[in-house]
């Protein structure tokens, strides 16, 4: 009995592979051959047999995203990686959690999204996605590819797909009254009814407004999701350009920034990094800004990206991290304007100097309208008479190229 391991070959965009390999159990010589699939287009993308078929060998759907957590956090090689590592691998997986269809465990990031999240380059989050899938907690439903490769949908347009994982855990024994509760239908979707992830519309939905009208708590009090997932769904809303108008804002901007830079400020707690923006963000800044002015100096020179210490202790951190800002405060104690308030005050100052010039040219139109249509007629019979040909004595007339004076 022979058995052809599943394998996953790179396409050009990263990890996504373009076609999978499914196991043969025939023996022969036909078992040697592996069979391949393609990639299914975007109506299959979501089916629970294409789904099944890409999670890996000793894996299965987990039941709640948090069980993802705890079994990456309990795996054996997670223990052996670097602390900064574990950081970005969490993060990442967090970042894919956020984005999960929780009827199916598919999500689908686009690798953009997860470098924003995280502040790290194109490159580390490939490193990130493949080592989850060497781990086994990734799956690949279906390969990402440009729409010059894609299949026409049925409108007759050709987009972009973003390539679509599922997640998973390893396998676990379930009781005798799960399996039952599942095979007749109790239960099916394993959903924890005590707490609801947020939902993919954090990411896509973020202008969205809350209704104040509820009668929900108000403070600093975290909810039983946000105890339980580490994150609040205004906190995964928050958006790096808005700028937060109170207390509770600011913490939520902090945690933004964090997600930002979860390398370089992982050891501090957000109330920590708000309280060392407060005067940033009494000034209206916003989270991007803040980021600008880590990276930027005043002057438009760059900072130097090995100067964020290498050190556990949140008091380095947070001294780095003054220091930093430092350079955007003014003699007075005052945080200098950011970056996005010099590009709206130059946007303000082009639209004056556009206004400027429209009065101008209407107020040279005006004027030459004004003038007495008679001096028109005067000037227009002395340009005729000064380019009137001129005749010899002779009377021949002058050629054409001598004609004019």
């Amino acid at each position: 009995m022979l058995a052809s391991v599943p394998q996953n070959r790179t396409s050009t965009t990263g990890i996504a592979p373009s076609e999978g390999f499914a196991v043969s159990l025939s023996p022969g010589s036909k078992a040697d051959k592996a069979r391949r699939f393609r990639r299914p287009n975007r109506g299959q993308e979501t089916n629970p047999e294409v789904v099944e078929r890409a999670i890996p060998e000793g894996m299965q759907r987990p039941d709640h995203t948090k069980e993802v957590i705890e079994a990456l956090q309990a795996h054996p090689d997670y223990e052996l990686l670097r602390s900064d590592r574990k950081r970005g691998l969490m993060g990442c997986v967090e970042v894919l959690i956020a984005a999960a269809d929780f009827a199916t465990m598919t999500t689908r990031p686009t690798w953009a999204k997860i470098a924003e999240a995280l502040g790290v380059a194109r490159r580390s989050v490939a490193r990130y996605l493949q080592q989850l899938r060497s781990m086994g907690f990734l799956g690949i439903v279906a390969s990402g590819r440009s729409a010059e490769h894609a299949a026409a949908g049925p409108d007759g347009q050709r987009i972009n797909e973003t390539a679509v994982y599922v997640l998973c855990i390893p396998q676990k024994t379930r009781a005798i009254q799960k399996s039952f509760g599942r095979l007749f239908g109790i239960n099916p979707q394993g959903v924890d009814r005590n707490v609801t992830p947020p939902s993919e519309a954090g990411y896509y939905l973020s202008s969205k407004e809350v209704n104040p009208r509820t009668r929900a708590r108000k403070g600093f009090s975290k909810s039983v999701e946000q105890k339980q997932l580490g994150y609040s769904v205004e906190q995964v809303r928050w958006n790096k350009h808005w700028i937060p108008k109170n207390r509770k804002q600011q913490l939520t901007a902090a945690w933004r920034l964090k997600t930002m830079l979860p390398h370089v400020l992982g050891r501090m707690t957000d109330r920590d990094i708000a309280a060392s923006l407060r005067p940033f963000f009494d000034a209206k800044w916003s989270v991007d800004d803040v980021h600008h002015a880590l990276d930027w100096r005043p002057d438009g020179t760059p900072w130097p990206h090995s100067g964020a210490p290498e050190t556990k202790a949140p008091h380095r951190v947070r001294g780095w991290l003054k220091y930093r800002l430092s350079a955007w405060i003014s003699d007075d104690n005052q945080p200098l304007p950011s970056k996005a308030q010099l590009a709206e005050e130059q946007r303000k100052y082009k639209r004056r100097q556009r206004e400027i010039e429209l009065a101008n040219e209407t107020t040279r139109r005006q004027q030459a309208q004004a003038v007495d249509p008679s001096f028109k007629r005067q000037t227009l019979a002395m340009i005729r008479q000064t380019l009137r040909p001129k005749k010899l004595v002779t009377g021949r007339k002058v050629p054409k190229k001598l004609m004019y004076v």
